[in-house]
């Protein structure tokens, strides 16, 4: 605890920037100027590591992890050239004689910088006791002709590969860091994620809130936009809930647009016969698109040739949580092998139905809508059906979108009973 307390904070006043022991600075952490460099604002997540505001800031954590991430906030001369905004004509004229200063060095001070570049510059060791969550550190760049992007409250890192960009900033005074990532690619997720981690990880345990980056919240700034906890958004995912609502714009915003928990996942099987293979894949594109949650599980001519294809397919049955069965004449009452296959299929899904395990719907194609009632044995189901009216043609768009508005309905009324049986 008293190592704790080194850094005290008294009331809203900034911590400073002291020595702690095992932990070697970086030069320009000791700078209060916040170094220039572009930044997108648009497809940012932002993250704020909160924090208890009964004991002071962690500036000895927030050190470590500056010492730690050091090397990646290295940038070539010629790169900060790009990055940073506008330069007024008294500094461009003291680069021009920077430059020519630079131009007039003789062999012996070469001689010196070529020794410098060939040293290898390492990292300080870790404090070796558990008080902080040791962290993987990429290979320190050598410093000539390099400049870091540290300041006293952040660090600045930059992945070209990856193209997003990273600030961590701390705000001691709130007891809190921020975290903001540019870009929203695969990538940029982990990264941004595997830094949230550090700091939750170690033992302060601190909330962590994200920011919504709702047009709203954008307008509003950082501090006007509203916060929302992690674990909310984690919760909200177990119940197969796919939006948190924003209370400042009052919109109901997607979990993995403002933060990397990604939304509620279930998985939908689709059973029909091989002469409805092509209502089959027309059902996957209007009811379950390519970007929804969704696995969806269907079967080709080319699997059902698989000597292994019935027990693969009953065990995709036996762990869904929805399944669909296309209803058609060829199903009812079909001779063909893939015939009494699919219908074989249709009794595990409503079996599962039966002892509540999963949902099964059916969409009448090609057969009257009494037409599931011939199969055996499930003349006394009451396993719903979708539509009165069979689609009998691939492109009635109206109709697949009336049966997919009541499917996903349905869906969603099923997936949070199970959320509640789970509690």
């Amino acid at each position: 605890m008293s190592e704790i307390l080194e850094n005290m904070v008294l009331e809203n006043q900034e911590v400073e920037v002291d020595d702690f022991p095992g932990i070697e600075l970086v030069e320009e952490y000791r700078n209060i100027e916040k170094p220039k460099f572009d930044w997108n604002p648009k497809d940012n997540l932002i993250a704020c590591i909160q924090f208890s505001p009964c004991l002071p800031f962690p500036e000895r954590l927030f050190q470590e992890f500056i010492v730690a991430r050091q090397a990646e906030a290295f940038f070539k001369k010629e790169d900060i050239e790009k990055r940073e905004p506008e330069v007024n004509e008294e500094t461009t004229e003291m680069q021009g004689e920077i430059k020519e200063e630079e131009s007039v060095i003789n062999e012996e001070t070469t001689e010196v910088q070529d020794e410098i570049e060939e040293e290898e510059v390492e990292l300080p060791g870790y404090l070796q006791d558990n008080w902080i969550k040791p962290m993987e550190v990429e290979e320190q760049p050598k410093p000539t002709n390099l400049k870091r992007f540290i300041w006293s409250n952040g660090i600045y890192i930059a992945k070209k590969e990856g193209d997003y960009q990273v600030v961590v900033e701390k705000e001691s005074s709130f007891r809190r860091i921020i975290v903001k990532c540019s870009g929203k690619s695969e990538e940029a997720r982990n990264y941004f994620e595997l830094l949230i981690e550090w700091f939750r990880s170690t033992i302060f345990h601190p909330d962590v809130f994200v920011i919504c980056t709702c047009t709203f919240c954008q307008q509003r700034g950082l501090h006007d936009s509203h916060w929302i906890k992690v674990m909310d958004l984690e919760n909200l995912k177990k119940r197969y809930e796919p939006k948190v609502q924003c209370y400042r714009s009052g919109k109901m915003v997607p979990l993995d647009e403002i933060s990397t928990v990604k939304r509620p996942f279930y998985k939908v099987v689709i059973i029909n016969t091989p002469a409805d293979d092509a209502f089959c894949e027309k059902a996957r594109e209007h009811f379950f698109p390519s970007q929804s949650p969704v696995q969806t599980i269907v079967s080709t001519r080319k699997q059902r040739l698989s000597s292994e294809f019935e027990n693969e397919y009953l065990h995709r049955i036996r762990n869904a949580d929805v399944a669909v069965v296309l209803i058609s004449l060829k199903l009812t009452g079909g001779e063909d092998e893939g015939d009494r296959l699919a219908r074989k299929m249709v009794e595990k899904a409503a079996e599962r139905f039966s002892d509540k395990k999963c949902l099964c719907l059916f969409v009448c194609i090609n057969a009257p809508s009494n037409g599931w009632e011939n199969i055996s044995p499930f003349n006394d189901t009451e396993i719903p059906v979708l539509t009165q009216t069979p689609i009998y043609d691939l492109e009635n768009t109206q109709l697949w979108k009336q049966i997919g508005d009541d499917l996903h309905k349905r869906i969603s009324n099923w997936l949070k009973i199970k959320a509640d049986q789970n509690d």
